[in-house]
Protein backbone atom coordinates (compact mmCIF):
# COMPACT_ATOMS: atom_id res chain seq x y z
CA UNK A 1 0.00 0.00 0.00
CA UNK A 2 2.74 2.47 0.73
CA UNK A 3 4.10 1.81 -2.79
CA UNK A 4 0.40 2.14 -4.45
CA UNK A 5 -0.37 5.34 -2.67
CA UNK A 6 1.80 6.93 -0.39
CA UNK A 7 2.89 9.20 0.20
CA UNK A 8 0.16 11.59 -1.11
CA UNK A 9 -1.14 15.02 -0.61
CA UNK A 10 -4.80 13.84 0.21
CA UNK A 11 -5.55 14.24 3.45
CA UNK A 12 -7.61 10.90 3.77
CA UNK A 13 -5.27 8.92 1.97
CA UNK A 14 -2.58 10.45 4.59
CA UNK A 15 -4.49 9.62 6.92
CA UNK A 16 -4.70 5.80 5.40
CA UNK A 17 -0.94 6.13 4.97
CA UNK A 18 -0.37 6.90 8.83
CA UNK A 19 -2.40 3.39 10.00
CA UNK A 20 -0.02 1.38 7.93
CA UNK A 21 2.06 -0.12 10.87
CA UNK A 22 2.39 -4.04 9.65
CA UNK A 23 2.54 -6.12 6.96
CA UNK A 24 -0.77 -7.12 6.87
CA UNK A 25 -2.32 -3.30 6.08
CA UNK A 26 0.86 -2.94 4.06
CA UNK A 27 0.26 -5.91 1.68
CA UNK A 28 -2.11 -5.41 -1.62
CA UNK A 29 -2.81 -8.40 -3.40
CA UNK A 30 -4.09 -7.92 -7.10
CA UNK A 31 -6.18 -10.55 -8.83
CA UNK A 32 -7.19 -10.64 -12.21
CA UNK A 33 -10.50 -11.59 -13.39
CA UNK A 34 -12.53 -11.72 -16.18
CA UNK A 35 -14.70 -8.62 -16.94
CA UNK A 36 -16.75 -10.02 -20.02
CA UNK A 37 -16.63 -12.99 -22.39
CA UNK A 38 -13.32 -13.40 -24.91
CA UNK A 39 -14.54 -12.58 -28.61
CA UNK A 40 -12.89 -11.86 -31.85
CA UNK A 41 -10.65 -14.89 -32.48
CA UNK A 42 -8.05 -15.41 -34.88
CA UNK A 43 -7.94 -19.21 -35.29
CA UNK A 44 -4.37 -19.07 -37.25
CA UNK A 45 -3.21 -16.54 -35.30
CA UNK A 46 -1.28 -18.59 -32.90
CA UNK A 47 0.51 -20.29 -35.99
CA UNK A 48 1.89 -16.38 -36.80
CA UNK A 49 3.59 -13.38 -35.38
CA UNK A 50 2.23 -10.00 -34.42
CA UNK A 51 -1.30 -10.94 -34.89
CA UNK A 52 -4.51 -10.70 -31.61
CA UNK A 53 -5.06 -14.11 -31.17
CA UNK A 54 -8.64 -12.84 -29.50
CA UNK A 55 -9.90 -9.70 -27.03
CA UNK A 56 -10.11 -10.32 -23.77
CA UNK A 57 -12.12 -7.73 -21.23
CA UNK A 58 -10.24 -8.34 -17.88
CA UNK A 59 -10.20 -6.26 -14.62
CA UNK A 60 -7.92 -6.22 -11.94
CA UNK A 61 -9.15 -6.35 -8.09
CA UNK A 62 -6.89 -4.61 -5.05
CA UNK A 63 -7.24 -6.23 -2.30
CA UNK A 64 -6.51 -4.77 1.27
CA UNK A 65 -8.45 -4.64 4.53
CA UNK A 66 -8.08 -0.43 4.07
CA UNK A 67 -9.20 -0.80 0.30
CA UNK A 68 -12.32 -2.79 0.88
CA UNK A 69 -13.53 -5.70 -1.06
CA UNK A 70 -14.89 -3.45 -4.27
CA UNK A 71 -11.25 -1.98 -5.19
CA UNK A 72 -10.90 -2.32 -8.96
CA UNK A 73 -9.06 -1.06 -11.98
CA UNK A 74 -11.32 -1.76 -14.84
CA UNK A 75 -14.74 -3.28 -14.67
CA UNK A 76 -17.09 -4.86 -16.72
CA UNK A 77 -18.85 -1.68 -18.20
CA UNK A 78 -15.41 -0.47 -18.65
CA UNK A 79 -12.53 -3.28 -18.54
CA UNK A 80 -8.70 -3.22 -19.84
CA UNK A 81 -9.24 -5.28 -23.20
CA UNK A 82 -6.41 -7.12 -24.18
CA UNK A 83 -5.16 -8.08 -27.96
CA UNK A 84 -2.35 -10.87 -26.98
CA UNK A 85 -0.11 -11.38 -29.73
CA UNK A 86 2.46 -13.97 -30.77
CA UNK A 87 6.22 -12.62 -30.13
CA UNK A 88 7.78 -15.13 -30.78
CA UNK A 89 9.03 -17.17 -34.08
CA UNK A 90 9.79 -21.06 -32.83
CA UNK A 91 6.95 -23.69 -31.64
CA UNK A 92 6.91 -27.27 -31.42
CA UNK A 93 3.81 -29.14 -32.59
CA UNK A 94 2.34 -32.64 -30.92
CA UNK A 95 -1.14 -33.63 -32.54
CA UNK A 96 -3.42 -36.83 -31.67
CA UNK A 97 -6.93 -37.77 -33.25
CA UNK A 98 -9.80 -38.31 -31.40
CA UNK A 99 -13.44 -38.91 -32.24
CA UNK A 100 -16.54 -36.03 -32.04
CA UNK A 101 -17.33 -37.11 -28.61
CA UNK A 102 -13.82 -36.51 -27.12
CA UNK A 103 -12.78 -40.45 -27.27
CA UNK A 104 -8.95 -40.25 -28.14
CA UNK A 105 -8.71 -42.30 -31.72
CA UNK A 106 -5.67 -43.10 -33.65
CA UNK A 107 -7.92 -42.82 -36.81
CA UNK A 108 -10.58 -40.40 -35.03
CA UNK A 109 -11.81 -37.65 -37.73
CA UNK A 110 -10.81 -35.23 -35.92
CA UNK A 111 -7.67 -33.52 -35.15
CA UNK A 112 -6.52 -32.00 -31.76
CA UNK A 113 -2.78 -29.63 -32.14
CA UNK A 114 -1.09 -28.14 -29.06
CA UNK A 115 1.34 -25.87 -29.78
CA UNK A 116 4.38 -24.86 -27.57
CA UNK A 117 7.45 -23.31 -27.60
CA UNK A 118 11.14 -25.03 -27.76
CA UNK A 119 12.38 -23.38 -25.06
CA UNK A 120 11.09 -23.79 -21.14
CA UNK A 121 9.66 -20.60 -21.27
CA UNK A 122 6.86 -22.03 -24.15
CA UNK A 123 5.63 -19.44 -26.04
CA UNK A 124 5.53 -15.63 -25.30
CA UNK A 125 2.44 -13.13 -25.77
CA UNK A 126 2.24 -9.77 -25.47
CA UNK A 127 0.23 -6.40 -25.76
CA UNK A 128 0.88 -2.74 -25.91
CA UNK A 129 -2.24 -1.71 -27.21
CA UNK A 130 -4.49 -1.59 -24.61
CA UNK A 131 -5.57 1.25 -22.07
CA UNK A 132 -6.31 1.21 -18.28
CA UNK A 133 -9.21 2.87 -16.72
CA UNK A 134 -8.89 4.55 -13.14
CA UNK A 135 -9.59 2.77 -10.08
CA UNK A 136 -13.15 2.63 -8.42
CA UNK A 137 -14.60 1.88 -5.43
CA UNK A 138 -11.35 1.87 -3.49
CA UNK A 139 -11.81 2.47 0.63
CA UNK A 140 -15.43 4.01 1.82
CA UNK A 141 -17.39 5.02 -1.26
CA UNK A 142 -14.45 5.30 -3.14
CA UNK A 143 -12.89 8.14 -1.63
CA UNK A 144 -9.11 6.25 -1.81
CA UNK A 145 -10.11 6.08 -5.54
CA UNK A 146 -8.18 9.72 -6.21
CA UNK A 147 -4.87 8.94 -4.36
CA UNK A 148 -4.30 5.44 -6.56
CA UNK A 149 -5.10 6.92 -9.68
CA UNK A 150 -2.94 10.06 -8.87
CA UNK A 151 -0.13 7.66 -7.80
CA UNK A 152 -0.25 5.30 -10.64
CA UNK A 153 -1.13 7.68 -13.61
CA UNK A 154 -4.46 6.13 -13.78
CA UNK A 155 -6.28 6.48 -16.27
CA UNK A 156 -3.63 5.46 -18.60
CA UNK A 157 -3.81 5.34 -22.37
CA UNK A 158 -2.96 3.19 -25.35
CA UNK A 159 0.69 3.06 -25.95
CA UNK A 160 1.84 3.77 -21.82
CA UNK A 161 1.20 -0.02 -21.04
CA UNK A 162 2.55 -3.34 -21.61
CA UNK A 163 1.88 -6.83 -20.74
CA UNK A 164 3.98 -10.04 -21.31
CA UNK A 165 2.48 -13.47 -21.02
CA UNK A 166 5.39 -16.28 -20.57
CA UNK A 167 5.56 -20.02 -20.74
CA UNK A 168 1.41 -20.38 -22.60
CA UNK A 169 0.45 -22.67 -24.34
CA UNK A 170 -2.44 -23.01 -26.98
CA UNK A 171 -4.30 -25.19 -28.34
CA UNK A 172 -6.92 -26.12 -31.93
CA UNK A 173 -8.95 -28.70 -32.62
CA UNK A 174 -10.28 -29.02 -36.27
CA UNK A 175 -11.74 -31.33 -38.08
CA UNK A 176 -14.60 -31.70 -41.02
CA UNK A 177 -16.41 -34.08 -39.20
CA UNK A 178 -17.29 -31.92 -36.63
CA UNK A 179 -20.03 -29.94 -37.75
CA UNK A 180 -22.47 -32.55 -37.89
CA UNK A 181 -21.70 -33.93 -34.57
CA UNK A 182 -21.28 -30.94 -32.81
CA UNK A 183 -24.44 -31.71 -30.58
CA UNK A 184 -22.25 -34.60 -29.22
CA UNK A 185 -20.13 -31.91 -27.04
CA UNK A 186 -23.30 -31.05 -25.31
CA UNK A 187 -25.73 -33.67 -25.51
CA UNK A 188 -23.84 -37.01 -26.32
CA UNK A 189 -27.64 -38.64 -26.71
CA UNK A 190 -28.64 -36.42 -29.54
CA UNK A 191 -29.05 -37.75 -32.59
CA UNK A 192 -26.96 -37.55 -35.39
CA UNK A 193 -28.29 -34.42 -37.94
CA UNK A 194 -28.61 -36.19 -41.53
CA UNK A 195 -27.92 -33.63 -44.21
CA UNK A 196 -30.60 -33.85 -47.16
CA UNK A 197 -30.11 -34.98 -50.17
CA UNK A 198 -30.42 -32.84 -53.16
CA UNK A 199 -31.54 -33.22 -57.07
CA UNK A 200 -28.04 -31.40 -58.35
CA UNK A 201 -24.63 -31.87 -57.56
CA UNK A 202 -24.12 -27.96 -57.01
CA UNK A 203 -26.33 -27.35 -54.32
CA UNK A 204 -24.97 -30.76 -53.10
CA UNK A 205 -21.66 -29.26 -53.18
CA UNK A 206 -22.79 -26.22 -51.17
CA UNK A 207 -24.53 -28.10 -48.74
CA UNK A 208 -21.57 -30.31 -47.98
CA UNK A 209 -19.79 -26.80 -47.61
CA UNK A 210 -22.16 -25.44 -45.07
CA UNK A 211 -22.23 -28.95 -43.29
CA UNK A 212 -18.99 -29.03 -42.25
CA UNK A 213 -18.58 -25.46 -41.25
CA UNK A 214 -17.74 -23.32 -44.14
CA UNK A 215 -13.75 -23.44 -43.50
Amino acid sequence: LLGLMCPSADPVATSVCNLITNNTLNTVTAIVQAAGSPSDFHFAAALQQGVPIMALPIKVQLQNPLLGSGCYIGSDADPILLHPVRTDLYAKVRQSNFDADGTPDANGPLLFVALSGLTASGLTLADNTFAVPGASGCGVAGVLDGAINLKDGLPSPSGNNSLVLNDVTTYAATGHHFSPAWHSAVCAACATATPTASPTPLLNQALEWLRFGGW
